[in-house]
Formats: structure tokens, sequence, C-alpha cells
């Protein structure tokens, strides 16, 4: 199943909601889906599961329309993270996370130099903060996770495609 109800709906946290949110997404690029029919989907994704319907998104990019649909979809099942700036900030550096998760070179560093443009010892420190998880391992299972997934829904796909989609290479397939 593409967008998996039973799993969003079994979502623990915002960072469980969002990784099931992408899990969909990228099925719906392996399966071909062009921009608008992924939008198509994810909108009525909402009208069904969440029973919010009548959104436009002409003129937006599928990662407005997954940062929206993870939004809305957070605050439907009661897992929105804090509207605080710590909480704004954990957002935003998770959708940095998986806007960025297939270059196998998203490191620590990479991310916070790079992308968030954050010191990389207080990334570290507040990143651990907010999830109880240290970067490293976060990537590491999110990847391991996503891999594991992607060749459950197309097993055809194999380790080497599943690692190059969830960003890891080969050396990290072998152990799928």
């Amino acid at each position: 199943m593409v967008l998996d109800y039973d799993r969003i709906k079994a979502a623990e946290d915002y960072p469980g909601l969002m990784f099931e949110m992408y899990a969909a997404l990228v099925k719906m690029e392996m399966r071909g889906l062009s921009e608008g029919r992924i939008a198509d989907s994810f909108r009525f994704f909402l009208e069904v599961f969440c029973q919010k319907a009548s959104y436009q998104w002409k003129g937006r990019d599928i990662w407005e329309i997954f940062e929206e649909v993870t939004e809305v979809c957070g605050a439907f099942l009661g897992l929105s993270l804090p509207d605080t700036k710590e909480g704004s900030r954990i957002k935003h550096i998770l959708f940095c996370i998986y806007r960025n998760i297939k270059s196998p070179e998203l490191s620590l560093q990479y991310l916070a130099r790079e992308v968030l443009f954050m010191n990389e010892d207080y990334f570290g420190r507040f990143f651990y903060r907010c999830t109880s998880e240290r970067y490293s391992s976060f990537l590491v299972r999110i990847r391991m996770e996503l891999a594991m997934r992607l060749m459950a829904f197309d097993p055809d796909i194999g380790a080497g495609g599943a690692g190059r989609l969830s960003g890891r290479r080969a050396v990290f397939c072998q152990g799928i």
C-alpha cells in the first residue's frame, strides 16, 4: 500500500508520522507518479483520512505539499509539535533531513553547516534534547527502516536500489 493508513494512524509521534508520510512519497515516486498525481493522492488522503477538503496546491512544489500534509495530519492525530521556537526548529530540521535523505553526504556536519547554517555542536545537543536520540543513530535507523519498507513494497528494487533511495551506499545494503 502506498499511503498506509494503518501505519500513519499508528505513528507515535511527529517524527514517526513524518517518516510514514515520506515513505508514501517515495513509493509514489517509485511508481512513476508525476508531482501533480502525487499532489492529488495527498489531497485525497487528507479528504478521506483527516476529513479535510479543498486543498489547492497550484504553483507549490512537492516539498511544500509534503510539509502541509504532514502538518494537517499531525494536527488531526494530535501529534503536532509545540508551537514554540524549539518546536518550529526541530520541525524544520526534520523536514531538512527528509529533503536531503537520499544524499549519502547527509552527516551531522553537512546538515548543520550546509543546510541549516547552525553550529555542529549546538545542533547535535539540540537534536538529542528534542528526540532523545543521537542524530547519527536517528539517521541510520530511518534509512534502514526506509530501505526495508521500500524492498517490502517492491521486492524487485533490491538492496542496492533501496539503499540508493534511502541515501546509503552498497555496504549498508548488505546488512538488510
